[in-house]
Formats: structure tokens, C-alpha cells, sequence
């Protein structure tokens, strides 16, 4: 096992010292990053456009009711509901007319109804959210002369069309998001064009600020003939079977004949000269099972 000078030499603030040299040191940033295509857009759907609209056109004449003279009186409600699976209907708006029978009051209340509301949708029952009824006819004798206004004709013109092609209509993407430190994103969010991504990045640290403050360093120095361990039943010694060499700046450990059923530890003394002096320390190796 290759220690160098693992955890053996350390400055006044307890932080390793280490040879000179360079080392990338990864870091995460985070910032809005344009991850759309270079083209991207709407592709709007072909769609009937309306050049004239329907238009009811009626004839009428003026009526007279005697005094003592039936009269009837009818009122057509339009109503609308928000989806065809709705069962609630509500009242949209209510109108009331006169005639000489039941028939022509309502006729004429229906006549009302096209004049004031034309969307044929609530009278054809095509569009499924609107539709009309008749809700109120009453039978009255004229206490008084009335006279009224009755359709005698009604000429509908259905709304004219024409088709607009469909088209592909491009759009720009939007303006890079400003950065708001007060608020928190998660990766991954989106603002238009723009996703909040995590970006890896690398800093070039120089390492070993204070070894040629130190040094110079010589080898380092190990002492085998007081190794001890945590072995409590082998009275901390090492197993029988167990031998260590120093090569260089190497751990040559030896285990013949005794297998390691659980983890132990192996403290070593080590010693190293500097510039100014003598270092003492302790080397310890975790030996495992394998």
C-alpha cells in the first residue's frame, strides 16, 4: 500500500500539507441555460371564418283586439348550460309577445327572440349548450283596445364562410430570464425557451502552498518494531502470521496461513525530518476481509 505522506504531515491549522502541483477541483453553478430549437412556433389549424353573418328578416303588420276580445300572450326563454354532459341549464334571456290565437303569440314571441338574439344556435339545437322553450302562455279577454305588432313572414339568410388555410406561424424565443436570488428554483423548471440546468465546471487549484516553507522533507521513517492494533484478544500485537516491510514510501503487509474473518487496524510510528526539525505521527492502515 503506497501511504506517501497520508495524514502524517499537517500545519498549525491541522490542514494536510501536501507537495506542490495542480489539481481540478469540480463545482456545481446553476443558471438558465436555451435549450429550445432554432425554429419553433404554432401550426394553427385551417378554420371556417364567418364573412357575413345570418340575418332574420321579418314582415309585420299592426293588430287590433277589441275590448272583450280574446288575447294571448306567449314567452319564449333561451337557455344555455356549459357542456353537453351538463344537466344544468340556466336562463340567458326571456321574451314575451301577444297574438289573436296561441299559435301567433308565440310566432310572434319567437319572431322577438330572432330579432333581438340571432345565434341560430338556440334555435336549431346543433350546438348542444343552448336551446329555447316556450314557459308561459296565458288566455285573456282585452279589458281595453290593444294593439300589437304580428309577424306575417320570416325570411332567414344563412351566414356566409370562407376557409382559412392553415399555416405555420413562427415565434421568437423569449428574452433570457433575469435572475432573482429570492427565488428558489429546481432544476429542471422552465420559463419559455429557457431551463434551469446545472452546469459542472472545474477550478484549477495550486496545491502545496507551504511545502517549500516546511521543507525540505526527507523520507519518511516507520517503525515497525512497535506496531500495535485493536486487537484486544492478540494483546494489540499483530497476528503471528503477519509481517510488514517499508519500501520507499510502501506498505509491504504479508498475511500467510490466517485468514481475516473481521476488520482490524494496524498503528504504525512514523517519523519524518523538515526544515525544521522532526515530525512524529502515527500511520494507520484499515485491514478488511475480503
Amino acid at each position: 500500500m503506497n501511504f506517501q505522506y497520508n495524514g502524517l504531515l499537517t500545519d498549525w491549522r491541522n490542514e494536510l500539507i501536501i507537495q506542490e502541483g495542480e489539481e481540478n477541483i469540480p463545482y456545481s453553478q446553476y443558471d438558465w441555460v436555451k435549450d429550445c430549437g432554432e425554429i419553433h412556433g404554432e401550426w394553427i389549424p385551417a378554420y371556417q371564418k364567418v364573412v357575413t353573418p345570418a340575418m332574420w328578416e321579418f314582415e309585420t303588420e299592426e293588430v287590433t283586439i277589441q275590448t272583450g276580445q280574446l288575447l294571448y300572450s306567449a314567452t319564449i326563454t333561451l337557455f344555455t348550460r356549459p357542456n353537453v354532459f351538463s344537466d344544468n341549464w340556466s336562463v340567458y334571456k326571456s321574451f314575451t309577445s301577444k297574438g289573436r290565437s296561441a299559435a301567433e303569440a308565440q310566432q310572434n314571441a319567437m319572431a322577438l327572440a330572432k330579432a333581438k338574439e340571432p345565434n341560430e344556435d338556440f334555435y336549431d339545437g346543433w350546438d348542444g349548450t343552448k336551446a329555447y322553450r316556450y314557459t308561459n302562455l296565458q288566455e285573456m279577454t282585452a279589458s281595453s283596445e290593444v294593439t300589437f305588432t304580428t309577424v306575417t313572414g320570416i325570411t332567414y339568410t344563412p351566414a356566409t364562410y370562407e376557409t382559412v388555410e392553415a399555416e405555420w406561424k413562427p415565434t421568437l424565443c423569449n428574452e433570457k430570464p433575469v435572475y432573482d436570488p429570492s427565488v428558489v428554483h429546481q432544476v429542471g423548471d422552465k420559463d419559455g425557451c429557457w431551463t434551469w440546468k446545472e452546469i459542472k465546471a472545474f477550478d484549477m487549484v495550486q496545491t502545496g502552498q507551504y511545502w517549500n516553507f516546511y521543507g525540505p522533507f526527507g523520507n519518511v521513517e516507520l517503525d515497525l518494531g512497535n506496531v500495535k492494533t485493536n486487537l484486544q484478544y492478540n494483546n494489540y500485537q499483530l497476528p503471528v502470521s503477519v509481517t510488514l516491510e517499508q519500501i520507499g514510501n510502501t506498505v509491504k503487509y504479508v498475511n500467510v496461513g490466517s485468514p481475516i474473518k473481521d476488520e482490524y487496524m494496524i498503528m504504525i510510528p512514523a517519523t519524518i525530518s523538515y526544515g525544521w526539525g522532526i515530525l512524529s505521527g502515527t500511520l494507520t492502515i484499515t485491514v478488511k476481509p475480503v
